[in-house]
């Protein structure tokens, strides 16, 4: 078996474990059915002033790791047929239930579009999914299958995590501020302290080249303090031997990966564009679901794509 292979096979033992219910497959169901992917999968940048297809091209998408098919019945309004294909045979069962007639829906080798035809589709896309490949070699297989799927002038966007420090995340409850009226405990002292060494000399730099100083005044700024995390993979990791998935460990993307990311796409689609969404200010509320704070990501980003047409 190869490196890939070993890696698939991982993935798709776990999201045919049966005795995870496959609503707990997507995770926090009631949130993600309240986000309103669809404004974000088919306009540029989410704004409908730009969509991403014009009426007459919305005749099929095809839902990438489409799960037990929460999302193909919404994305069906849009499009004359909506397919759908995933690596396990025991959530497109459950997919079956609630999808249209009409649907299609396929298993995958994890990568690959297992059986969907080629240059049929206006539109690929995937919403909490794409991510939990960490392997990179196994994400950029997909990627030529799916640009072999659409038709010429087809479309393709993807929904990701992403954070702008990663692989910095916070210290939780470690945010130290000097001014009054705690200034005077242990640990606003230790931030004073430290927050004077830093108004001494700061260096400041840009793509690690130093230009100039910051003068902090520590009556005026706060200490944040990160922590590296090492749970989850780089864009352009291949961590073949991981051992957990879907969130157990996800390709990332930051402001020092974007790049990588854009030049894969550029290499495939000959093209690429991303936009964002700040779900961070979302998770406490969104129309009355919640979705937990503690998630290595702060934003979705939409990658996105365009066959060249003929």
């Amino acid at each position: 078996m190869t490196d890939a292979g070993r890696y698939t096979a991982m993935q798709h033992d776990h999201y045919e474990n049966s005795d995870v219910p496959s609503e707990h497959v997507v995770g926090h169901y009631a949130w993600h059915e309240e986000f309103p992917y669809e404004t974000l999968l088919l306009h540029d940048h989410g704004d409908l002033r730009y969509p991403v297809l014009p009426p007459e091209r919305r005749r099929r998408a095809l839902d990438f790791g489409c799960g037990p098919g929460r999302m193909i019945p919404r994305m069906a309004k849009f499009f004359d047929q909506v397919d759908g294909v995933d690596i396990a045979p025991r959530l497109l069962a459950d997919a079956r239930a609630v999808v249209p007639a009409s649907t299609q829906l396929w298993a995958t080798n994890g990568d690959d579009l297992g059986e969907a035809p080629q240059e049929a589709y206006d539109l690929v896309y995937c919403t909490v999914s794409f991510h939990h490949i960490a392997v990179w070699d196994v994400r950029m297989q997909i990627l030529r299958h799916m640009q072999a799927a659409l038709r010429p002038g087809g479309v393709v966007t993807l929904q990701l995590g992403y954070r702008d420090a990663y692989p910095w995340v916070p210290v939780p409850h470690a945010t130290y501020w000097t001014d009054a009226p705690m200034a005077g405990t242990p640990r606003r002292r230790l931030a004073a302290r430290a927050l004077e060494r830093l108004g001494v000399q700061t260096l400041t730099s840009e793509g690690g080249r130093t230009t100039g100083f910051y003068r902090a005044d520590p009556a005026e700024t706060a200490l944040q303090l990160m922590r590296k995390d090492h749970q989850h993979a780089s864009w352009r990791d291949n961590p073949y031997d991981a051992t957990s998935t879907n969130s157990g460990m996800d390709a990332t993307i930051s402001a020092e990966t974007l790049p990588q990311v854009a030049e894969d796409f550029r290499s495939v689609f000959g093209n690429f564009t991303c936009w964002f969404y700040d779900v961070s200010l979302a998770f406490a509320d969104l129309r009355g679901a919640s979705h937990p704070s503690d998630h290595w990501h702060t934003h979705w980003i939409f990658l996105h794509a365009r066959r060249p047409a003929d």
